[in-house]
C-alpha cells in the first residue's frame, strides 16, 4: 500500500559556541509544521471509524442541507464515534498529544468505511420545519406526534375539558383584564370546539380556557407526561427547559 503526502517545513541552523560547528535548532516543527512541543506523529489505524449521522429511514443528514443541524451534528459524531458498530477505520497519520489524547488527523492514507449513527429525526419533516421558518423572522417550528397532544392540553383534559366542549376562538382576546392576545392572521371562529381550537393552535381559545386551570396544574403536567424537570440524555448538551407554576399572564405562555 502506497500513498504520496507532501508539506513544507523549516529549520534553523546555528553554529555552535565552543565547536563552531553548524547545529539544527531542533524543534517538533521540523518534522511537521503543525507539531508542537510533546507531541509526535503516528500512522496507523483509526481509533474509530468516521461517522456518518444518518435519520430514522438511514438518510445522511449534514449540514448542508439542513442547516439547523450544524451545531448539533459534529457534537454527535464526537460523542458517539467509538460506540457505534460497524464501519471500518481508515488508515491514518496523526498527532498524538503529550497527555495521550488524539490530535488532528494529518494525512489519510486508505480510507475506511463510515458507521452509521442513527437518530430518530426525520428528513423529510427536518427539511420542511427549516423551510418553513424561514419564511417569518424570529420564528421555530417544533414537529410533535399527534398522538402526544401539547402541553397546555393534556393539562386541560386532565382538568375534565373534553375535545367536543364548546371553546370559541375570537381574533383576540384578553386574560386577567390586563393583556390583549392575538391569533395569528387575525383567524377566528366563535362556534369552535376545543378539538377544533387545537387542531389549528387557536392561541385565544386555550387563553380563555386558561382561567379554568389551577396554578399547579400546568407544571404537573409538563412533568408527568413529557418529562420537564427530570433529567434527560438527549446525546449532545442541551438545555431541558423547566415549566414553571403562575397565576395571571403566566398561564397564557404555556
Amino acid at each position: 500500500m502506497r500513498s504520496t503526502w507532501s508539506y513544507d517545513s523549516a529549520l534553523t541552523v546555528f553554529r555552535g559556541e565552543t565547536t563552531h560547528k553548524p547545529l539544527v535548532d531542533w524543534q517538533p516543527s521540523v518534522l511537521h509544521p503543525q507539531l508542537t512541543q510533546g507531541q509526535s506523529l503516528e500512522t496507523g489505524h483509526a481509533k474509530s471509524p468516521d461517522v456518518v449521522v444518518v435519520d430514522r429511514n438511514g438518510k445522511q443528514l449534514d449540514a448542508g442541507n439542513y442547516p439547523s443541524l450544524k451545531a448539533v451534528l459534529p457534537q454527535l459524531r464526537e460523542r458517539y464515534a467509538s460506540k457505534v458498530s460497524g464501519g471500518k477505520p481508515s488508515i491514518e497519520t496523526w498527532i498524538n498529544d503529550p497527555d495521550g489524547g488524539l490530535g488532528e488527523s494529518l494525512h489519510v492514507i486508505a480510507r475506511g468505511t463510515p458507521a452509521d449513527l442513527a437518530t430518530t429525526l426525520d428528513s423529510r419533516l427536518q427539511a420542511a420545519a427549516e423551510q418553513a421558518v424561514t419564511q417569518r423572522a424570529q420564528s421555530s417550528v417544533a414537529a410533535v406526534d399527534t398522538t402526544t397532544g401539547g402541553i397546555t392540553s393534556t393539562a386541560l383534559l386532565e382538568a375534565g375539558v373534553r375535545p367536543s366542549q364548546p371553546a370559541p376562538c375570537p381574533a383576540t382576546t384578553n386574560f386577567d383584564n390586563r393583556k390583549m392576545f392575538r391569533n395569528v392572521e387575525n383567524s377566528s371562529d366563535l362556534s369552535a370546539t376545543f378539538q377544533w381550537d387545537f387542531a389549528i393552535s387557536c392561541n385565544t381559545g386555550f387563553i380563555k380556557l386558561a382561567g379554568t386551570l389551577a396554578e399547579s396544574s400546568v407544571p404537573a403536567a409538563a412533568k408527568t407526561y413529557y418529562g420537564f424537570g427530570r433529567t434527560w440524555n438527549v446525546g449532545v448538551p442541551a438545555y431541558d427547559g423547566s415549566v414553571p407554576g403562575g397565576s395571571g399572564d403566566e398561564m397564557t405562555r404555556r
